[in-house]
């Protein structure tokens, strides 16, 4: 009966050069005793083993160096990956839910195009056709932002508001502070000092932006 070792890539890319290469300084040796010297000495030959070792562990180590760079630079992008998770999100129906008994939202998750909050409520600006429409909840912002699917397209950008990000058609400001400007209203959307690197590193990887 055979036994079976389930070895890593990594493993095998040690063990198997190594025993040719064990495999190697035997052969060599023992070609140099009966040749040259004409007997066998075990501690000649553990000597010419640990020689060859030492010579070609080196190129090993190279080989593996590179292989391993080679491995790193050939790695698939997730960056589709993650545009398809947030396509879905995008089409998903959510349920926002306000403090208040009965007190909730049913839409789409793009149609949503910016949440505005003042003390305890918060102010939703919907798409609805060719319009758009504000449906008042009794939550804080950070509650509403924690009902939103995992993979949401919608962030927080100031202290007082969260915006769909795919909604945005451009930006202007500084690392001080950032206007958004968006596609379907005519509103600028303010972005905070503490916001901005957050807003654009977001921005850069969700397509159709700017």
């Amino acid at each position: 009966m055979l036994l079976k070792f389930k070895l890593s890539k990594l493993s095998r890319l040690i063990i198997i050069p190594v025993t040719y290469i064990l495999i190697t300084a035997l052969f060599n040796h023992g070609y140099f005793v009966v040749a040259v010297l004409g007997s066998w000495h075990w501690q000649n030959q553990l000597l010419f083993v640990g020689y060859i070792f030492c010579i070609g562990v080196f190129p090993l180590i190279f080989l593996l160096v590179v292989n391993r760079h080679v491995i790193d630079l050939t790695k698939p992008s997730t960056v589709s990956v993650d545009q398809e998770q947030l396509r879905e999100v995008e089409l998903k129906t959510i349920t926002l839910k306000g403090d208040n008994k009965n007190d909730e939202i049913n839409t789409a998750h793009h149609h949503i195009l910016f949440i505005k909050s003042s003390d305890n409520y918060c102010e939703i600006t919907i798409l609805e056709g060719a319009s758009t429409s504000r449906k008042l909840l009794r939550v804080s912002l950070s509650g509403l932002l924690k009902q939103l699917p995992e993979n949401t397209i919608i962030l927080r950008c100031h202290r007082s508001y969260a915006v769909n990000l795919q909604n945005i058609q451009h930006y202007s400001g500084n690392a001080g502070g950032l206007q958004l400007s968006l596609h379907t209203i005519d509103i600028k959307i303010p972005v905070s000092r503490s916001y901005v690197k957050v807003i654009k590193d977001a921005l850069s990887l969700i397509p159709k932006t700017c």
